[in-house]
């Protein structure tokens, strides 16, 4: 049990570093995403067009980056380790921010957009895919063709 949960708070801990980093690469995406939106005539919608385009990537982005290991190494108990791995996440970004300019008020300003929490929601939805994995393999069932 000890073991799961460090795994949890050690990912979760990883979680805004890993974002950070990869966030990093998401210009070219959205710059992609929105002139696909303009040649397909859709100007006026484009912008929410390409938010909610880039709010499914990263979710499957981030999901399948941290919660398949998540849900390989805390099998069978996902929604304990989840909310674990979710509150030390939440703990280092809340540290972060309090150092930052602006301040505590930064992570509500973070946590107010609907994309953050899609991305925890995804890291959830992919641990029960990885829990499920992990089943299947257990079992002798053939995983993959």
């Amino acid at each position: 049990m000890a073991r799961k949960s460090l795994i949890a708070i050690g990912l979760g801990v990883l979680a805004f570093p890993a974002m950070t980093v990869l966030f990093g690469y998401s210009g070219g995406i959205t710059v992609a995403l929105y002139q696909l939106a303009l040649d397909l005539g859709l100007a006026p919608h484009a912008k929410l067009i390409v938010r909610g385009a880039n709010a499914a990537v990263w979710t499957v982005i981030i999901g399948a980056l941290l919660g398949l290991p998540l849900g390989f190494f805390v099998h069978p108990c996902v929604l304990r380790f989840w909310l674990v791995f979710s509150a030390s996440a939440l703990m280092l970004q809340t540290a972060l921010a309090s150092w930052s300019p602006f301040g505590i008020g930064l992570v509500a300003l973070e946590w107010a957009m609907p994309e953050q929490w899609l991305y925890f929601l995804g890291v959830l939805l992919f641990a029960y895919v990885g829990s499920w994995l992990c089943e299947r393999r257990g079992s002798g069932e053939v995983v993959a063709p």
